[in-house]
């Protein structure tokens, strides 16, 4: 989540963890990859499973808008991860994020 207007005013309240997220969303993927496009923006490979990895598609924010951690710097597939939102990492922090050593 980007915080902008009443979400950044509330950001304490709205504000969820994307690896709690990420059940929803794998479900979600699981229901709709047969009859919709479905494409994961800004979510970094390491806290999605592989088979999902392919629905993961480049960044909707500008490159500077997001960073890797201190993490990423022994990944694998650091090449292909849209990277995490500088606002999400604020907020936070880098404890969810494991570098995939191998793929």
């Amino acid at each position: 989540m980007t915080y902008t207007g009443n979400a950044f005013l509330n950001k304490d309240k709205v504000f969820v963890k994307e690896t709690d997220v990420v059940p929803y969303v794998e479900k979600a993927v699981k229901i709709l990859k047969d009859n919709l496009e479905v494409v994961l923006c800004h979510f970094p490979l390491c806290i999605i499973k592989k088979k999902y990895w392919k629905f993961v598609k480049d960044r909707t924010k500008d490159k500077k808008e997001s960073h890797f951690t201190s993490q990423c710097k022994n990944c694998k597939i650091k090449r292909d991860c849209p990277m995490i939102l500088r606002t999400y990492l604020n907020k936070a922090g880098t404890d969810e994020f494991n570098p995939i050593l191998n793929d």
